[in-house]
């Protein structure tokens, strides 16, 4: 019996914690947990406690709901996206274990209703561990709690497409303009793409609705292989999508082979954006 406790104590497996502060948590109830990240709207110029921030444009989404209250849940989600984009960049992977499948990460973040998110909680962790090829785990805090009118609207667009400025999206997104979709694109601007995406813009039709929404962060990175991009990508086409009635689509144009990640090669491994099983986990916790 003292053999077997002993070993299983050895072959525990170790997380790297991160605790994310966002708006209306106190400093001091994250303290005590592992390394701290903030999740900030653009023009928070505050000096706080916390070195590790992550910026995003709110006041972009603001503009799509009513009186500006975005769907708490949906801002819960935001930010469990942002908080996994920047994890995702501080935890090198292990070059001698085939960089692959060798990073535990465990995220501490408060949300606005925590019983919703407790059963999900298995299948949010399913879906970025499949999308990174790392283990993530998930604890839920009690957050502020928001109250949201979830009041009826329609938009001039019935879609939404993710533009990244590359060709892909590029070729899909006049696709979808020849077979009479109105979508409104998505770019998110986090590695300097706003210039080449601005330049794509004047292909497209005048009337067509664009949006490039800003991510910006202020961390010290030493990993950048950045898979959980996709899921930060598809986060943000939903929040736009959300409090339109008549909006029911998200596209994401993207290279076929890349999409159905065929093997080009052993032991190549790229991007999940498109892939159908993390689409599928996707869906079912959404």
């Amino acid at each position: 019996m003292i053999y077997s406790k002993t070993l299983a104590l050895k072959m525990e497996t170790k997380f790297k914690e991160f605790a994310i502060k966002v708006e209306g948590t106190p400093f001091s109830r994250l303290k005590n947990y592992g390394d701290l990240i903030e999740i900030r709207s653009y023009g928070n110029t505050k000096e706080g406690k916390i070195s590790n921030i992550i910026k995003y444009q709110k006041d972009i989404l603001k503009k799509h709901y009513v009186d500006g209250n975005i769907d708490p849940i949906i801002e819960d989600l935001i930010h469990i996206a942002l908080a996994t984009f920047c994890v995702d960049s501080l935890v090198k992977r292990d070059v001698n274990r085939n960089r692959f499948f060798s990073r535990n990460i465990k995220i501490i973040i408060p949300v606005s209703n925590k019983q919703r998110w407790e059963k999900v909680r298995n299948l949010l962790e399913q879906t970025i561990s499949f999308m990174t090829y790392d283990t993530y785990k998930y604890k839920f805090i009690k957050g502020k709690t928001k109250t949201f009118n979830n009041k009826e609207q329609s938009a001039e667009f019935n879609s939404v497409a993710l533009f990244s400025g590359g060709l892909d999206s590029f070729v899909g997104s006049h696709f979808l303009l020849s077979k009479n979709y109105k979508p409104i694109f998505l770019s998110v601007n986090h590695s300097g793409i706003n210039k080449i995406v601005s330049k794509l813009h004047e292909s497209l039709p005048k009337e067509t609705k664009k949006v490039i929404l800003g991510i910006e962060k202020s961390v010290s990175a030493i990993e950048y292989t950045q898979f959980s991009r996709s899921f930060l990508y598809l986060t943000l086409a939903l929040a736009i999508a959300r409090p339109y009635n008549n909006v029911n689509k998200i596209f994401i144009p993207e290279n076929g082979i890349i999409a159905l990640q065929i093997g080009l090669r052993d032991g190549r491994f790229g991007t999940r954006t498109a892939h159908p099983r993390y689409l599928n986990y996707f869906s079912s916790f959404i």
